[in-house]
């Protein structure tokens, strides 16, 4: 015996599921990929606060053991491996009080800090729409303009 109900899906039932995973789909990959850019942002921060304090301290044992710190600190001369396309210096300026301010210049392939002393840096709030956070990056050019030495 032939029974109407064993015959599977008609193309209306096919479609209509076709029709909400793509409305589905709309929704969820602008937030993925905000979510994913969010990421590399604070990502970029945290390495930041990392190459800082590393600049930071190799800035103080050069006054201790030299006599004299250095004005510029490339990833390479701070003990960073350059990990994935990190690229960046910190710049040590000395005010008339002979206290240092460090000023980060770090860049990946998407986002950049510029200019940004250690204050600014620990103070970043919101990453999502930070203006401290550049796009497009400044690029290997930029930051080799004034290489260290």
């Amino acid at each position: 015996m032939f029974r109407l109900n064993d015959r599977g899906f008609t193309l209306v039932e096919l479609l209509a599921v076709i029709v909400v995973l793509a409305i589905m789909m709309a929704i969820a990959i602008p937030n993925v990929m905000k979510t994913m850019e969010n990421a590399k942002k604070s990502t970029l921060k945290i390495y930041a606060q990392k190459v800082m304090t590393k600049a930071e301290e190799a800035y103080q044992v050069d006054i201790l053991l030299k006599g004299q710190g250095k004005t510029c600190y490339d990833l390479a001369s701070l003990g960073i491996e350059s990990s994935g396309n990190y690229r960046g210096k910190v710049l040590v300026t000395i005010a008339a009080n002979q206290n240092p301010t460090y000023y980060i210049y770090l860049s990946d392939n998407s986002n950049s800090i510029e200019n940004l002393d250690a204050t600014t840096l620990n103070k970043l709030g919101s990453i999502d729409n930070d203006p401290n956070f550049k796009n497009p990056w400044i690029g290997q050019a930029n930051i080799d303009n004034s290489t260290c030495s």
